[in-house]
This record gives C-alpha cells, structure tokens and sequence, in this order.
C-alpha cells in the first residue's frame, strides 16, 4: 500500500507520482500490471501503455483498493480522536495519512509472500520494525532541540510530533513557530497546552485548512 500526495488533479503531477511509484517497484523486481483507475485517470493511458490500464465505472468498485482506501481513513479517524487538536495543518493532514500506510505495511501478516516479512520489507528492503523503537505518537508536543550555536537565537523549538522516517529514533515534526517540517532523534516531551492548540488553529485559519475534527 503507498500513498503520495498529489498537488491537484493534473496530468503531469499524476504522471510524476505514476512514475515515483513504478519505479520504487521495479527496482525490487516487481512489475505492475495492470493499472486500475477511475474514469480520471484515462488521461494516463498512453502513458502507462493502454493495454495496462484498466478503468472502472462510477458504479464499479476494485475491492482491494476500495477496502485499502476504507482502512487508511478508519485508522486516521482513530488517531485524531485520541489528540484534543481540533483542527489539523496540511502538513499534519499529509503526514497522519503517510504515518497510517507506513505502519499498515511495516508489520506482516498471514497474505504476506513471504514469511515473516512484512510488505515494507519486500517492497523497500526496510528492517523489521519493534514497538518498543516507537517512542512518540502523532500529535504529541515537544520542544525539539535544534542543535547549537555561539548566538542568542533559542536552541530548542516547540513542535508537533508526526511520525517516524526510519528505525533509528529520529522523528519529523512540525514547528509550532515556522509550520515547517523538522526532523531530529533529541527532543523533551511536554504536556498539550490549551496554547499549543489555539496555535494550530490559527495555523489552520492562516492556511485556509479546512479539515476539521467532527464532533
């Protein structure tokens, strides 16, 4: 399962993305055939190779995808219910959904092609993954220490854990200060402040983020 975020419908940026995902594939050895799609992908057939690519009807379904795509927001939904945050930035929104895939693909199961290797380890040769290595949540609030200099300039930024880019303890997060994203293995976990959630409100506002926590 791989989720990449498109900026808008347009061919090139959906061209891009075809060919980031191909190409992660068929350097394990994997070939992909066919392609499925919706009516909107049409555009990507010449592309692709016709012969490769199927599309569906608004009123025809492909059960694995439309089962992968079911689970990707259950477990979303699941993770901003257990957050007080109300309001998430387009970066938080990004790297919830690209948090989820990444632990539905790190653990194995019983469909797996091989035993005991789990799809990430098939698909990118990544190492298995131990809970125990998992020390923050998404949404948790810490204040990252940015590393250090001679100047006056504040050594540690306040941010909002996001998730894990490998398996040696480091963390992207998101700086409550800039909104950019931030990665680093040193950082002290503090409580959520009713301030840290009114910042990212008004990031949200400032952005003109729409997604927002349904009670």
């Amino acid at each position: 399962m791989t989720t990449h975020r498109c900026i808008g419908t347009g061919k090139n940026e959906c061209i891009k993305k075809i060919d980031i995902i191909t190409k992660m594939y068929t350097n394990r050895g994997f070939n992909i055939s066919p392609y499925n799609g919706d009516k909107d992908f049409e555009m990507l057939r010449e592309h692709v190779g016709g012969k490769y690519l199927n599309i569906f009807g608004r009123e025809n379904h492909v059960g694995v995808i439309e089962c992968s795509i079911w689970t990707i927001k259950e477990r979303t939904r699941l993770i901003c219910y257990k957050v007080p945050y109300k309001h998430y930035t387009k970066l938080m929104t990004e790297e919830i959904i690209l948090g989820v895939t990444k632990m539905l693909n790190v653990f194995s199961n019983k469909e797996d092609i091989g035993i005991n290797l789990s799809p990430d380890a098939i698909v990118l040769g990544t190492q298995r993954l131990y809970y125990n290595n998992i020390k923050l949540s998404f949404g948790t609030y810490v204040n990252l220490h940015d590393g250090t200099d001679n100047s006056t300039k504040s050594r540690v930024v306040g941010d909002i854990a996001l998730r894990s880019p490998n398996e040696h303890g480091s963390y992207y997060c998101m700086s409550l200060r800039t909104g950019k994203k931030l990665n680093s293995s040193r950082w002290t976990q503090l409580p959520i402040t009713d301030e840290v959630i009114d910042r990212i409100k008004n990031m949200c506002i400032y952005e003109n983020q729409d997604m927002t926590k349904q009670n």
